[in-house]
């Protein structure tokens, strides 16, 4: 009996050291699958930064594009403004041309007005003068 006692004490000794090994191999097993796990948590928070850079930067860039595309539409703005009122200028200056040669054409006329009336008075006088001279030689 006591063989079989010390056997047994001895197969527990050496199941209670087999578990006490399997244990801490598992928690070895464990503390290397966490640390891993660590790591990949920290690699993952890593990717998370940099996606939320690469997503700031990209922000930035369109933000930046639409001011820029911004000012390109206010430039074609004042630019078709400027071609519109170049286009007025244009028509004006043209209108004013015209109303120039008018004016021209009128003072023309009016001083062909003018002359043939001085013309008319000239020969009305002429014609009194002829009928005095007539009358007086009646």
């Amino acid at each position: 009996l006591r063989t079989e006692a010390a056997w047994l004490t001895s197969a527990l000794r050496v199941s209670k050291e087999a578990r006490e090994e399997a244990r801490e191999a598992a928690l070895a097993e464990g503390a290397a699958e966490a640390a891993g796990l660590q790591a990949a948590l920290e690699a993952s928070r890593s990717e998370v930064e940099r996606a939320r850079a690469a997503q700031r930067e990209a922000c930035t860039r369109l933000a930046d594009e639409v001011s820029e595309r911004e000012d390109l539409e206010a430039r074609l703005i004042a630019l078709q403004q400027d071609e519109r009122l170049r286009a007025d200028a244009s028509a004006a200056e043209r209108e004013l041309r015209a109303l120039r040669e008018a004016m021209s054409e009128a003072e023309a006329e009016a001083a062909e007005s003018r002359q043939r009336a001085r013309e008319e008075v000239e020969a009305r006088r002429r014609g009194e003068a002829r009928l005095a001279e007539l009358a007086a030689e009646l």
